[in-house]
């Protein structure tokens, strides 16, 4: 009768022991179909979002040589990557610059001071909120001349003035060079402009 016992108990562990290989091979097959999915929706964003910055690559690039013009440094790229961490896949994005001195492709942070770094993006931002896909119909912008001199802040003010054709844009700003500088630009070409002046500031 002992003997018996231990065949049955045998078996009921065999069984078991079964069980698990198939369950393991279930959940790698899921796995498997889960990676195969992931990088399909990945290559997915990643063709969509290519496909919007290739539609808003020369706006970016006409707003780039205005807002941040450099002999050297003629255009501007916005590089598409993944980025694998331990549970989620998250797309990235990089900038680079073409130096007609070197002839090559370059990252921008590696080359660019903080004032061009600045620039470049809001070359990249003003163009989105032009875009005639912007659903929100104005652009928030937020003390955007750090870094910038007297000239590029002027060129800033015509590219805000001819932009607002397009896009309403709300810019807070501290910076009464920009400020005269954007109600100059309106005034210049026959454009809308109010200036809401906070005497008193609490953070």
């Amino acid at each position: 009768a002992t003997l018996t016992s231990n065949k049955q108990d045998l078996e009921i562990i065999n069984n078991k022991i079964t069980d698990i290989h198939k369950s393991i091979r279930i959940l790698k097959t899921n796995l498997e179909n889960y990676n195969v999915v992931q990088k399909i929706i990945t290559e997915g964003q990643h063709n969509y979002i290519q496909n919007k910055i290739d539609k808003l690559n020369p706006k970016i690039k006409e707003l780039y040589s205005i807002i941040t013009p450099h002999k050297h440094w003629s255009e501007l790229k916005i590089d598409i990557s993944s980025k694998k961490s331990q549970k989620t896949l998250t797309t990235s994005y990089g900038l680079k610059t073409t130096n007609s001195n070197m002839e090559q492709e370059v990252n921008l942070k590696a080359y660019f001071s903080k004032g061009q770094a600045n620039r470049s993006i809001l070359s990249i931002l003003l163009a989105i909120g032009a875009n005639s896909e912007n659903v929100f119909n104005f652009q928030l912008l937020d003390d955007v001349t750090q870094s910038l001199d007297d000239k590029i802040i002027g060129n800033l003010s015509e590219v805000c003035s001819e932009l607002s054709d397009k896009v309403q844009i709300i810019i807070a700003t501290a910076d009464n060079t920009f400020s005269d500088g954007l109600e100059r630009s309106a005034d210049k070409h026959s454009k809308e402009f109010q200036k809401i002046v906070l005497d008193i500031w609490t953070p």
